[in-house]
């Protein structure tokens, strides 16, 4: 149904009133000839249709029939609509000017999305694209990305792989990080093992470079080589001939117990705010300074009072509101003191999945005494160990041993 009153919008249609005659005889007439009639109502003995363009140009002969008079009584359709739109003398310019503004603002960039990016922050990379001329507000068709890509892995030794694309006005650029960086001092420290960043249990674990010195369900301390930053080469008969130093690459997940514990204390000094207040302006012009007081309300006798700047005027004016308060000591109740240990414990679970550690399990309990509430329990993580420390040249060198002659 809801297509059809679309199909019969964007077409056109009309509402006929028809008059005189016999509208019983008209309505029987259309129906024979296959005019289709909808949405009819009768006001004051005067018929209304809905009838279509192409069918009301056929009616003629049916009215002269049935010896009624039909009348177009209202226009309706996306037809007659557009035909009032190139009637008016503004709308026209309004919708060419829409036109022109919508094609001109899409004609620029106003973001840039960089993804894929570990060891670089977004800021640098930023920062070297606006060198390139890659930044919000330029013409997307000065744009040479190609160009940009070559830049950027010219620039930054580590990036493997890098794609720009322009999709509508935004800017994605996208980033694969070597698995080995360029070590252009040949410093032997640079190579390194990945090593646990905490005692737990190897839940998983994939090498890409390296040795893996552990399994899955491991136990393993903080500290313990995980996978071995060095490739060994071996002769035929399975003996090791030569060891190189790498950067070890992988990803090993750890499940990790913490012990948490969290304590605050019941009493706590709550503002009252009372109704005094002082407002003063300040004039700063370069390194000049100019404060405007009141000298009828001053709050300098009072204890406590905050203030709240609002900067007016690029910062030329300062307005300063200081606000007079009490403090007042109050204490937690039940309920709030074990809502305040939930928002504490939610707090330091989204400190750590910020560092890459999800929570697995949490088993944590809430005591409260007279002066203060404990939070204590224990917490169940999945830790991704990144720690690194360096290849030494012992590690990594190989002596060999001669049998016969010496030769």
């Amino acid at each position: 149904m809801m297509l059809i009153k679309i199909y019969r919008w964007l077409c056109g249609y009309l509402i006929i009133r028809v008059e005189g005659g016999s509208p019983e005889r008209f309505i029987n007439l259309c129906k024979f000839h296959a005019v289709t009639l909808w949405n009819m109502w009768v006001e004051d003995k005067t018929y209304y249709f809905c009838i279509s363009i192409k069918d009301f140009k056929g009616i003629n002969d049916i009215a002269f029939k049935s010896r009624t008079y039909p009348r177009i009584y209202v226009r309706c359709g996306l037809p007659f609509y557009i035909k009032r739109i190139l009637v008016e003398k503004t709308l026209l310019p309004c919708f060419i000017l829409f036109i022109f503004t919508l094609y001109l603002m899409t004609s620029f960039v106003w973001d840039i999305s960089i993804t894929g990016n570990l060891r670089h922050t977004r800021e640098e990379i930023e920062e070297y694209l606006g060198e390139c001329g890659v930044k919000r507000g330029v013409l997307s068709n000065k744009l040479n990305l190609n160009k940009t890509e070559e830049s950027i892995r010219t620039k930054f030794k580590d990036i493997g792989w890098v794609s720009a694309s322009l999709k509508g006005c935004n800017i994605h650029v996208k980033l694969l990080e070597s698995d080995v960086v360029q070590n252009d001092s040949n410093d032997a420290s640079y190579f390194s093992h990945i090593t646990a960043s905490c005692d737990g249990r190897v839940d998983s674990i994939i090498t890409r470079k390296g040795i893996p010195l552990v399994k899955k369900g491991d136990t393993v301390k903080k500290g313990d080589i995980l996978i071995k930053g060095i490739s060994e080469i071996k002769d035929d008969s399975g003996n090791i001939i030569a060891r190189r130093p790498l950067f070890a690459d992988g990803d090993v997940s750890i499940i990790a117990n913490v012990d948490y514990k969290a304590s605050f204390n019941l009493e706590y000094e709550k503002k009252i705010y009372t109704r005094k207040k002082q407002t003063d302006y300040i004039l700063a012009w370069k390194n000049t300074r100019m404060e405007l007081k009141n000298p009828l309300n001053k709050l300098e006798s009072y204890k406590n009072y905050d203030i709240i700047t609002e900067n007016v005027c690029n910062g030329l004016i300062s307005k300063i509101d200081r606000y007079e308060y009490d403090v007042i000591k109050c204490r937690y109740s039940e309920n709030e003191a074990l809502k305040k240990t939930e928002n504490i414990l939610n707090q330091y679970i989204c400190d750590k999945n910020e560092e890459n550690i999800k929570l697995i399990n949490s088993d944590v309990k809430a005591k409260i005494s007279d002066k203060e509430c404990i939070a204590f329990g224990t917490l169940t993580f999945k830790v991704l160990s990144m720690d690194r420390i360096a290849v030494t040249s012992e590690e990594w060198s190989v002596t060999k041993v001669y049998d016969g002659d010496g030769n």
